[in-house]
Protein backbone atom coordinates (compact mmCIF):
# COMPACT_ATOMS: atom_id res chain seq x y z
CA UNK A 1 0.00 0.00 0.00
CA UNK A 2 1.17 3.57 -0.67
CA UNK A 3 1.54 5.90 2.20
CA UNK A 4 -1.92 8.05 0.82
CA UNK A 5 -3.77 4.74 0.77
CA UNK A 6 -2.80 4.49 4.55
CA UNK A 7 -4.51 7.84 5.57
CA UNK A 8 -7.59 6.93 4.87
CA UNK A 9 -11.06 5.78 2.73
CA UNK A 10 -11.90 8.24 -0.36
CA UNK A 11 -15.60 7.60 -1.10
CA UNK A 12 -17.07 8.85 -4.03
CA UNK A 13 -20.69 9.60 -5.58
CA UNK A 14 -20.48 9.96 -9.06
CA UNK A 15 -23.29 10.20 -11.71
CA UNK A 16 -23.20 8.41 -14.78
CA UNK A 17 -24.93 8.60 -17.59
CA UNK A 18 -24.87 7.30 -21.25
CA UNK A 19 -22.46 4.73 -22.55
CA UNK A 20 -19.41 4.83 -25.06
CA UNK A 21 -18.40 8.09 -26.66
CA UNK A 22 -21.41 10.02 -25.28
CA UNK A 23 -20.58 8.49 -21.83
CA UNK A 24 -20.86 11.57 -19.30
CA UNK A 25 -19.90 11.52 -15.81
CA UNK A 26 -20.04 13.93 -13.15
CA UNK A 27 -18.75 14.04 -9.45
CA UNK A 28 -21.62 14.16 -7.01
CA UNK A 29 -20.20 14.22 -3.55
CA UNK A 30 -16.47 13.23 -2.16
CA UNK A 31 -15.42 12.46 1.29
CA UNK A 32 -12.29 11.04 3.23
CA UNK A 33 -12.66 8.89 6.16
CA UNK A 34 -9.53 8.99 8.07
CA UNK A 35 -8.25 5.51 9.37
CA UNK A 36 -8.24 5.36 12.91
CA UNK A 37 -4.55 5.01 14.54
CA UNK A 38 -4.52 1.57 15.93
CA UNK A 39 -6.02 0.65 12.17
CA UNK A 40 -3.46 2.17 10.04
CA UNK A 41 -0.67 0.44 12.50
CA UNK A 42 -2.25 -2.81 12.03
CA UNK A 43 -2.73 -2.60 8.02
CA UNK A 44 1.13 -1.39 8.11
CA UNK A 45 2.28 -4.71 9.96
CA UNK A 46 0.54 -6.71 7.67
CA UNK A 47 1.83 -5.37 4.66
CA UNK A 48 5.31 -5.16 6.05
CA UNK A 49 5.48 -9.20 6.47
CA UNK A 50 6.75 -11.49 3.98
CA UNK A 51 3.55 -13.59 2.62
CA UNK A 52 4.25 -17.78 3.53
CA UNK A 53 2.96 -20.27 1.67
CA UNK A 54 1.21 -21.38 4.94
CA UNK A 55 -0.39 -18.06 5.74
CA UNK A 56 -1.72 -17.91 2.27
CA UNK A 57 -3.46 -21.58 2.94
CA UNK A 58 -4.75 -20.94 6.21
CA UNK A 59 -6.42 -17.72 4.92
CA UNK A 60 -7.79 -19.61 1.61
CA UNK A 61 -8.67 -22.52 3.54
CA UNK A 62 -11.21 -20.02 5.71
CA UNK A 63 -13.06 -18.82 3.19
Amino acid sequence: MSGTSLDGLDIALCRIENAGKTTKISLEKFITMDYEDIFRTKVREIFAKEPSTNSYFRASTHM
